[in-house]
């Protein structure tokens, strides 16, 4: 390895208006009630954005 650190400090993960990423992230378990991931979103048979799956 190069030296670099493999720890991502929270803050850096911590971006609810999607400024830093594009859209909305959060910390692992710190996301407000009703956001899904797309794992989630993908089990209930839905995409990112709510469109229904074929």
């Amino acid at each position: 390895m190069s030296g670099v650190s493999a720890v991502v400090a929270r803050r850096d993960l911590y971006d609810p208006d999607g400024a830093r990423h594009g859209i909305p992230t959060f910390p692992w378990r710190c996301a407000p009630d009703g956001y899904a991931t797309r794992r989630q979103l993908r089990a209930d048979g839905l995409r990112p954005g709510g469109a229904g799956g074929r």
